[in-house]
């Protein structure tokens, strides 16, 4: 198993495994699934995907393992409710095209093929206002300690990675497998963002404010931890990728998102903001 891993899930430590590579970029955002740049009483449910990409030359390099927290800033417990969104498809692997709330098992939060540790300890498939290991509760809304890791039957889950289901990647020479980028792109965000985590925030006090949904380290370090690899191989008896190499994510390769949250017309008119309830937004489908 990754040096990496081992850290996460024996000590509660996400050790550093490597410095950047030269023109390799680690790229986190955040984005509202259904375009809604507001919420209000006719439609107060928000859904997002937490999304990543990896940049290298040829995007020959995909995202293995990652570690994060979301904070909504300055907002209070009170004021709604977080809880995961559903991201996996159970049939299949593929991702579940829909919007809809937690499902059964691990069809919700992380990724499936990044789903390794968050099936091990289901805490690191993020703590809800909550405190364990390296993350402490803020005074805000937040989830913590989420960490993605792509290895043993979630990377083989993963679409055309081990289609005949023997256990083995369909392309492996001997202990060694390199992934197409077919597969690379969207689900080991070579070259493409794609989500890595989805959850939703039920807004339940409608005073007008402005939420602010922001990442972090699921540690002490400020900023979202991504390690990437190049290929496969059987690691202790198990499929994992290798090598990791931890790429610096740095503020500039990073997107958080502000979401209005606007009164009723006639709340809004008494506090002399009518000019906010008519904010543009687009209604989610489905």
């Amino acid at each position: 198993m990754r040096a990496s891993v081992m850290c996460v899930a024996a000590v509660g430590v996400v050790c550093v495994s490597g410095a950047a590579q030269g023109q390799v970029r680690a790229e986190f955002r955040i984005v509202e699934r259904t375009g809604q740049s507001a919420a209000d009483s006719s439609d107060n449910v928000l859904n997002f995907a937490v999304q990543a990409r990896i940049t290298s030359p040829g995007n020959t390099l995909g995202l293995g393992e990652y570690a994060f927290a979301m904070v909504i800033n300055g907002e209070g417990e009170s004021r709604g409710v977080l809880s995961r969104d559903r991201i996996t498809a159970l049939n299949d692997g593929t991702y579940y095209s829909g919007i809809a709330g937690p499902g059964a098992g691990f069809a919700s939060g992380v990724a499936q093929q990044f789903g390794y540790t968050a099936a091990i300890n289901s805490q690191f498939n993020g703590l809800i206002n909550q405190s364990a290991g390296v993350w402490t509760q803020t005074s805000s809304q937040d989830i913590g300690l989420v960490v993605g890791s792509a290895y043993g039957s979630s990377l083989l889950q993963a679409p055309g990675v081990d289609t005949d289901g023997d256990g083995t990647p369909d392309t492996a020479i001997g202990a060694n497998a390199v992934i197409p980028q077919s597969i690379m792109g969207p689900y080991f965000a070579a070259g493409q963002f794609i989500d890595i985590y989805r959850f939703r925030y039920t807004v339940t006090d409608l005073s007008a404010r402005t939420l602010n949904f922001q990442l972090r380290s699921s540690d002490t370090t400020p900023l979202p931890q991504a390690w990437t690899f190049v290929s496969a191989n059987l690691q202790q008896g198990l499929w994992g990728v290798s090598p990791t190499t931890q790429v610096a994510v740095s503020a500039a390769d990073f997107q958080g998102i502000s979401i209005a949250v606007t009164p009723a017309p006639g709340a809004a008119g008494l506090l002399g903001l009518a000019c906010v309830a008519g904010m543009g937004r687009r209604r989610r489908v489905g």
